[in-house]
């Protein structure tokens, strides 16, 4: 089953490389700066002259690569991108059939596949030193570990390496809830939800170590700190926006294309009445799902960040699939085909990025090799700016 688990994920990449090229980021370089300062960090853990300095907690990638010597730009990138994204594909692939049993392959395949086709995926094969998919590989590792003590070592590595494994945490318990009731929920869930908490105080007992200095000099209060309460808290608009109208359109864009069709998915759980799934609990995933979505206004890269709540796209089919198994197979399928002919695209803040075809991409750079001119930035770029993409709704923007 394993091998089976790696042929479809590494199926999976191949399609994605195909249906979304990497490479086609707007107005940016190739992102450098993230490589550069995860190789200090490895050869300095307290190293404090990084460009991003909220990359100085995040210290799980830069302590594997000092203990396996993986430390030459291109490991980094194989190591902790590629073969981690695979894994955690194939990880998602092997938690579904647990959870499903052995009929289960047939979803696991469409479901797997699309995964491929969504910002789970773009953000790891786009450039280097961002290292997503090993949080991605722990959240679907407590998919498939159904014990608690194992999350919170899983937890803690996760949250270390990246904070947003907190926002798919609550997906990660109601995965392995059991019971109708508020009461059998939490009777079921106590152990993990306390094994989350024990992750939670140690990754927060570290972080406090590494800002006021415990181990090597503090760190300074990150500026996205600062820029998230100004932006987000007192301009109550997405981080990065510069309106609270098209920043918020923006905003919702962005959080549909992190999934596009797969959100069907949970849509059709959500609404379709479903035996053995109580009104309680579809209560509590919508409620965790909100929060979770709402919780990302605070970065700039929405798209991304929604990736990492995988765990609520699968919790979501994994309990409608049942309902009418025949009828499930193929829709999957067709979400899948939907997701190949549907355009890649985000809007970081107010800047946006393609992921284009195969094909295209290469069509795009022989024509700058041969001209000098890129269609792409010289000429769709200049158009789709997040505050002219949804004219005339500028002219109404608030500051």
């Amino acid at each position: 089953m394993f091998l089976t688990s790696l042929l479809v994920a590494f199926l999976a990449l191949l399609l994605a490389a195909f249906v979304s090229f990497p490479g086609t980021i707007l107005y940016h370089p190739f992102f450098s700066t993230r490589i550069s300062d995860t190789l200090k960090l490895s050869h300095n853990l307290f190293a404090r002259d990084l460009e991003e300095d909220i990359l100085a907690y995040r210290i799980v990638v830069p302590l594997l690569s000092k203990w396996t010597a993986t430390n030459a730009p291109w490991l980094l990138v194989i190591v902790f991108q590629w073969i981690t994204l695979l894994l955690a594909l194939a990880v998602s692939f092997l938690a579904i059939v647990r959870k499903m049993g052995k009929d289960g392959i047939r979803f696991a395949w469409p479901l797997t596949l699309s995964l491929g086709l969504s910002f789970f995926t773009f953000w790891s094969y786009y450039g280097t030193g961002y290292f997503d998919a090993v949080t991605q590989l722990t959240l679907a590792l407590a998919l498939l570990i159904p014990r608690s003590w194992p999350l919170a070592l899983l937890a803690l590595i996760g949250t270390l390496n990246d904070e947003r494994f907190l926002i798919a945490a609550p997906f990660i318990v109601l995965w392995h809830a059991r019971g109708a009731g508020i009461r059998d929920l939490v009777r079921s869930s106590w152990p993990r939800i306390v094994a989350l908490l024990v992750a939670i105080g140690a990754v927060a007992l570290i972080r406090q170590g590494l800002t006021h200095g415990w181990w090597g000099p503090g760190i300074s209060l990150p500026k996205v700190y600062r820029l998230i309460w100004e932006d987000v808290i007192l301009g109550v608009k997405p981080f990065g926006t510069y309106s609270r109208t098209t920043g918020w359109l923006v905003f919702f864009l962005n959080v549909f294309m992190s999934f596009r069709w797969l959100w069907l998915v949970v849509i059709a759980f959500v609404l379709t009445p479903i035996p053995g799934i109580s009104r309680t609990f579809k209560i509590l995933f919508t409620g965790a799902l909100a929060a979770a979505l709402l919780s990302v206004a605070t970065v700039m890269d929405v798209a991304r960040s929604v990736g990492f709540l995988f765990p609520a796209i699968l919790l979501a089919a994994v309990l409608w699939i049942p309902k009418n198994p025949i009828r499930a197979a193929k829709q999957l399928w067709l979400i899948l085909l939907l997701l190949i002919v549907t355009p890649v695209f985000c809007i970081n803040g107010n800047l946006p990025a393609f992921w284009l075809p195969l094909p295209l991409e290469a069509a795009r750079y022989s024509y700058f090799a041969a001209t000098g001119k890129d269609v792409i930035r010289d000429v769709i770029a200049p158009n789709v700016w997040s505050d002219s993409f949804l004219l005339p709704l500028r002219n109404f923007r608030k500051r």
